[in-house]
């Protein structure tokens, strides 16, 4: 049987065995025919409606054989042939394929500094129900434990749990990726070591994948958003927090023990305040959403400044919506944050090499207001500006690009096949 290239857009997969000749190991045929079924499987969540031929082209599968799996797909209740107004064949539609909507369900739950959000997706990232439940300056963690249940309980039916293949979270802090905790994050209510994945799978027996907010961030990107084709991008989420998800060879880095991604912790002034990490200039201390609204309220503080921010709401989305209207005191502030981000982004452009930046979490309330900000301070600040273009955007997914992401880890492990479907 002829054991057919992935796709350069998908992970290679590795399991025990022997070797064949295009770098991955496999077991026996069964396995190759997993890995090459989970192929198409990611093709058509990125690309449906799609033809046979083109996901054949897409994948490097024979016709025959993905005309093979597809028929498994449709057998197992994961895909539906549509037809396509928009494309005709001489004589009769063509025949698109496309995921089948709701036959599988994913919870995604998005925790933050100030909020908990919860949602149920189907495998290709449409939402269908959403909530979401703020925490409390005073939280603890058996309060904290509470409302992360009962918003899982409130979101999906006895009836569809058939249908659930698991459960993503994408949350704030350090994150142990192997049992699913949360080991810290700074001011987060003094909350520490929460064994997050522990508590789902107390109240729904299905898989639970933990990673943080960015990480997850940048997944939902690969799978949903505007890096469908991109094989190497960082997606960077400004929040109360700063970090980095970076996906390279269309696979998530993660590092030695799953803690990269700080991108809040490069140092931009080295003289400047000790963080709460022990680094000294950290950029989060300069250009997180919640230092530019702290900076606000205290420039306020001090009187004569001439803005349509009141001192009673220096949120960064009162900032961001007055700066897009022209308020120049906001725009000031806007800048500033954009100034200390571009410093710390042109190190990560020079190390990793992107072909695109994604801008996302609260950061995306700015619009493209803030990316053109960035834009401009990074000019001449990379070893290949004017050598190479570098795609500097939005996020597909505005400032719910986290949330989105929670849906992804789940879909990136049954795509890998480490979850069954």
């Amino acid at each position: 049987m002829q054991v057919d290239k992935p796709p350069k857009f998908l992970y290679c997969l590795y399991i025990d065995g022997t070797e064949d000749g295009v770098g991955m190991k496999v077991k026996n045929i069964v396995d190759v025919k997993e890995l090459n079924k989970n192929n198409v499987l990611s093709v058509l969540i990125t690309r449906a409606p799609i033809s046979r031929t083109e996901i054949a082209q897409a994948t490097g599968l024979s016709k025959m054989s993905v005309t093979n799996l597809i028929n498994e797909l449709i057998g197992d209740g994961l895909v539906e042939e549509v037809k396509d107004s928009s494309a005709y064949t001489v004589g009769r539609p063509a025949g698109y394929l496309s995921i089948l909507p709701k036959s599988r369900l994913i919870l995604g739950l998005y925790i933050s500094q100030s909020f908990i959000q919860v949602c149920q997706s189907d495998l290709c990232g449409e939402i269908y129900r959403s909530a979401k439940t703020p925490l409390d300056p005073h939280e603890t963690k058996d309060t904290f434990r509470r409302k992360i249940i009962a918003s899982i309980q409130g979101i999906i039916s006895e009836d569809n749990l058939p249908k659930l293949i698991g459960i993503g979270v994408s949350t704030i802090g350090v994150v142990q990726r192997q049992n699913g905790a949360i080991i810290s994050a700074v001011n987060f209510h003094g909350i520490r070591e929460v064994p997050v994945s522990e508590w789902l799978r107390e109240i729904v027996s299905c898989p639970v994948v933990v990673d943080t907010d960015s990480n997850a961030s940048a997944l939902g990107e690969m799978y949903f958003g505007h890096a469908k084709d991109i094989d190497n991008f960082l997606y960077v989420g400004i929040a109360d927090g700063i970090g980095a998800g970076i996906i390279a060879q269309r696979n998530l880095y993660t590092g030695d023990r799953g803690y990269s991604g700080e991108f809040g912790h490069i140092s931009v002034d080295i003289n400047g305040p000790i963080c709460s990490c022990g680094n000294r200039g950290c950029l989060e201390g300069f250009a997180s959403a919640a230092r530019i609204s702290k900076l606000a309220h205290d420039l306020l503080s001090l009187g004569g400044v001439d803005t349509r921010l009141t001192i009673e709401n220096t949120s960064f989305d009162a900032i961001a919506s007055l700066a897009c209207g022209g308020d120049e005191f906001c725009v000031g502030l806007l800048r500033k944050m954009c100034f200390y981000i571009s410093s710390g982004l042109a190190t990560l452009i020079n190390l990793l090499d992107p072909a695109a930046v994604f801008m996302g979490h609260d950061f995306a309330l700015a619009g493209n207001l803030g990316v053109g900000m960035i834009k401009e301070y990074l000019e001449n600040r990379y070893v290949t500006f004017g050598i190479k273009p570098l795609d500097i955007r939005l996020s597909a997914f505005s400032d719910a690009s986290p949330l989105i992401g929670s849906v992804a880890l789940v879909v990136d492990k049954a795509v890998n096949n480490l979850l069954p479907l």
